[in-house]
């Protein structure tokens, strides 16, 4: 993080150090104040929530931990530029895609075509094979 990102949360949280400091009054020492603060700061901003587990019973008490509120926004505000990076990214490799995309087709119906190629000739040959063997116990049938 830089020092811009870093100070609105400061100057949040030196507004609750604050705040504290006025309801409760300077009977609490700096240390104290300040692990209150961190804690508000914890929950608020990045302890994730829970709520009822969808499609639960009415009797369930079945819960599921979800983003925090903070967190949930932070997301929605990046998404946006994280898909616009992603579709410029894409575009300038596009070349690279393509051709990736075309090898792997080509290697994909090739290896498909083998493996027709290979069952059809494993078939004709068992056929065969059977052929050759009914033809040699008729044979031995003869001679008997």
């Amino acid at each position: 993080m830089t020092g811009k990102e870093i100070a609105p949360m400061e100057a949040f949280m030196d507004r609750v150090k604050a705040k504290l400091r006025d309801d409760i009054g300077s009977m609490l020492p700096d240390d104290v104040v300040a692990a209150m603060v961190q804690k508000v700061v914890d929950d608020e901003f990045f302890k994730p929530r829970h709520i009822p587990k969808p499609g639960r019973s009415s009797y369930s008490t079945e819960t599921i931990a979800v983003p925090s509120a903070f967190a949930a926004m932070v997301v929605e505000a990046v998404n946006p530029i994280i898909k616009a990076r992603a579709e410029e990214l894409l575009v300038s490799k596009a070349e690279e895609i393509d051709e990736i995309i075309k090898k792997m087709v080509a290697d994909g119906f090739t290896a498909m075509f083998m493996r027709a190629v290979d069952g059809a000739l494993t078939s004709a040959l068992q056929n065969q094979q059977w052929s050759i063997q009914n033809a040699l116990m008729n044979l031995m049938r003869q001679d008997q």
